[in-house]
């Protein structure tokens, strides 16, 4: 794997500069006009500046060594576990786990186990609550379904009231493995697997995971 040169997001170099330069404007306004009112100006766009390094960074993770183990998608907070019916992909009853990321979580979205890309779909939608039961299917998403031998996942990137942005780099027939970045929500919103039925759940709700390094089922 190519060694990144700054550990942030890639997709995220449009906003990372625009943060950067708001700031420098600022920093220029305070030394040619120093006053009360620029200097407000400046401590607001360098707590912007700052915010933004911390949405958009991108840690190196390392996942678990039993092959096994499927790794959670996304940081986050398990808020949902329940028994649903898709058959775009699985075709039958599965397992949806849905984790919702905060904006201050880690928004890059990783593969959970070595798969391969079988289709992507993008859908517009609305613009609901990510924690709402409902936000899987009416919110503007992204759908990757991943397969490996017989066993089908799909990992869906969910859009919500502020996150307005969903970004996936997947690729059909692209071989992902366990842990590798396969997308960016933007400003953090909800992500959730599906696990064909019968898949040992090992978390439960109101748990805290890392993409890419929280196992979240066993095979």
């Amino acid at each position: 794997m190519k060694k990144r040169l700054l550990p942030f997001a890639r997709g995220c170099e449009r906003e990372l500069l625009a943060a950067a330069a708001a700031f420098v404007l600022s920093v220029l306004l305070v030394w040619a006009f120093p006053n009360g009112w620029t200097n407000l100006i400046a401590v607001i766009t360098l707590i912007l500046f700052a915010v933004f390094l911390v949405f958009f960074r991108d840690p190196e993770r390392t996942s678990p060594d039993d092959p096994t183990l499927l790794v959670s998608p996304a940081d986050g907070r398990v808020v949902m576990i329940k028994d649903v019916v898709e058959d775009q992909h699985i075709g039958g009853e599965a397992t949806r786990v849905s984790i919702f990321l905060s904006l201050f979580d880690v928004h890059v979205n990783r593969s959970p186990f070595d798969a391969t890309v079988l289709w992507t779909e993008h859908r517009n939608g609305e613009f609901k609550n990510a924690a709402f039961a409902d936000a899987s299917e009416v919110n503007e998403r992204q759908t990757i379904a991943l397969q490996a031998g017989s066993t089908k996942i799909i990992v869906r990137q969910i859009a919500g009231l502020v996150a307005r942005r969903i970004v996936c780099w997947a690729k059909p027939k692209q071989r992902l493995k366990r842990g590798e970045r396969l997308g960016l929500i933007k400003f953090g919103s909800r992500v959730d697997v599906f696990l064909p039925r019968g898949t040992q759940v090992l978390v439960k709700v109101g748990d805290s995971v890392r993409g890419g390094e929280t196992a979240i089922a066993k095979l």
